[in-house]
């Protein structure tokens, strides 16, 4: 108990030196900018400000090391990415009221969807000859590129390499063009994806079907959306 006593002591005086310095170089608020996102935070800047909003720069080094220290005691940032929320920019907002100093925190976060739809795409006969004989999948990523799975050796000749290019342009197509979002968001054009199978099932088949007398087989496209909240503590 006494050791937190002297704690509390120490810490009282240090704010009160700090309030004492803040009085002293007539600084009405500062302004904390960050950026935070992939497990770290990113660049920071701290800026004091007279009444008139300009800019103070003289008296204020110890201030800076006091608030570049206190403002992650007193503001929560979530800059720990899940593939879901990648990350929060924005300021905190340091001001004075009643000798005890108020954090305002003002940022938007960043999240990332991924949405994902199917396609009974149509086959032409030549198409579904190379899935019936040789093909066992085929899929796009966005960090791997291109990829094609096949049943059986055989020579890869140009006019078979031609045609699942082709097939490729085919499938892309879809997740560029077919995937409908009706959310606000921006799409990331780097993110489209397709696969003939589950992006979770990499064992299963590609499943194929006649329709109207066409054969037909199963696309799975997904699309990246980024989505921007503001927030406010």
């Amino acid at each position: 108990m006494f050791r937190t006593l002297y704690h509390n002591q120490k810490q009282n005086k240090m704010e009160k030196n700090i309030i004492d310095k803040w009085k002293e170089a007539n600084i009405h608020h500062a302004v904390f900018q960050f950026s935070c996102g992939g497990d770290s935070m990113n660049e920071t800047s701290l800026t004091f400000h007279n009444e008139d909003g300009d800019l103070i720069s003289e008296g204020v080094s110890e201030l800076e090391s006091y608030f570049n220290d206190e403002v992650y005691r007193q503001v929560n940032f979530y800059e720990a990415s899940d593939g879901h929320y990648m990350g929060e920019s924005g300021n905190v907002a340091i001001e004075l009221d009643d000798d005890a100093f108020v954090y305002s925190k003002s940022s938007q976060s960043e999240w990332c969807e991924r949405i994902t739809q199917t396609f009974d795409c149509p086959l032409t006969q030549d198409e579904f000859d190379l899935f019936d004989k040789y093909i066992a999948n085929m899929r796009y990523v966005s960090w791997d590129g291109r990829g094609v799975d096949y049943k059986t050796d055989f020579i890869l000749t140009n006019e078979f390499e031609a045609k699942i290019q082709a097939l490729h342009e085919k499938f892309y197509d879809l997740a560029e063009n077919k995937v409908e979002y009706e959310g606000g968001g921006d799409v990331n054009e780097d993110g489209y994806e397709y696969s003939t199978t589950d992006f979770d099932n990499e064992d299963q088949t590609p499943e194929i079907l006649m329709i109207d007398g066409v054969h037909h087989i199963k696309v799975h496209c997904t699309i990246e959306v980024y989505e921007y909240r503001d927030d406010e503590d």
